[in-house]
């Protein structure tokens, strides 16, 4: 590669989906509500994955950026004991003990960005661009460059990285549905975060990860399951709906990725 720069390859975009199942998913699929993600899957390749151990996210995608298991890059949980002060303390990827993939692709000069995707906290200087994840505490910096972080709040004033489930004891169906809006419109911000960064800055590899899609399924898995989704058809339906929506913001990816000759990557 020399001077001459990186050698010249397929830019690849991948797209988290956060604790995304077939169990959930193959059904959807089956009944044709999930298009975008059938086509995917028969046009490539597709499986399980196996976890980590423990199957949790922070080990679980610092496994993905690292390509090494718990025992290796060091992150287990959320949290982590600090001998020095014999409390519990938050972990974040200054504690991560092994080069992440957007550490090893900015040393070979590939463009890169991150956008949401959990244990990127704090934003850490990169050949591109980094919007940390879920995370990230409150009032604190999120994004690099550190001036992109105006740029997305002028954008979009009221973001923020919060899961958002509010529990109203007289709200019913009407606040269930207003989580599952915020849900669906958190999807939609992925896609606008990923043009606009991604025009902006340029990318060889950029990922967008929703989180959401694992808090909806903490909250809402009665509805999906078939042994007890008939408690509640309209919640079902509603819940079903954030998946289509789920499927749409694929379809938004896929031609962002065929404008850019891209190679789609999902994972869960």
């Amino acid at each position: 590669t020399g001077d001459r720069g990186p050698r010249k390859f397929a830019r690849v975009l991948l797209i988290g989906l956060d604790g995304a199942t077939f169990d959930v998913i193959g059904p959807l699929i089956k009944k044709g509500l999930m298009p975008q993600l059938k086509d995917l899957i028969d046009g490539g390749t597709s499986g399980i994955l196996e976890s980590t151990r423990p199957p949790i996210t922070p080990a679980a995608w610092t496994t993905f950026m690292t390509g090494k298991g718990p025992g290796k890059h060091g992150i287990i949980d959320f949290l982590r004991y600090d001998p020095a002060t014999n409390r519990l303390v938050f972990n974040n990827n200054q504690k991560i003990s092994q080069k992440t993939i957007w550490q090893i692709l900015s040393e070979k000069k590939y463009r890169v960005g991150s956008i949401n995707v959990p244990m990127t906290f704090p934003p850490e200087p990169v050949n591109g661009f980094m919007i940390s994840g879920f995370d990230t505490p409150t009032g604190k910096d999120f994004t690099f460059p550190k001036e992109l972080q105006a740029e997305i709040l002028a954008r979009c004033p009221d973001y923020t990285h919060e899961k958002k489930w509010e529990r109203k004891a007289l709200g019913g169906d009407k606040v269930f549905e207003e989580n599952l809006e915020y849900i669906k419109q958190s999807f939609d911000r992925g896609v606008d975060l990923a043009r606009f960064c991604g025009d902006k800055y340029g990318w060889d590899v950029m990922m967008v990860l929703f989180k959401l899609v694992d808090n909806l399924q903490h909250k809402a898995w009665r509805y999906l399951d078939e042994r007890t989704r008939d408690s509640n058809p309209r919640r079902a339906k509603l819940t079903v709906d954030c998946f289509i929506k789920l499927d749409e913001t694929v379809g938004k990816l896929r031609a962002l990725a065929d404008e850019k000759q891209a190679t789609i990557l999902i994972m869960s």
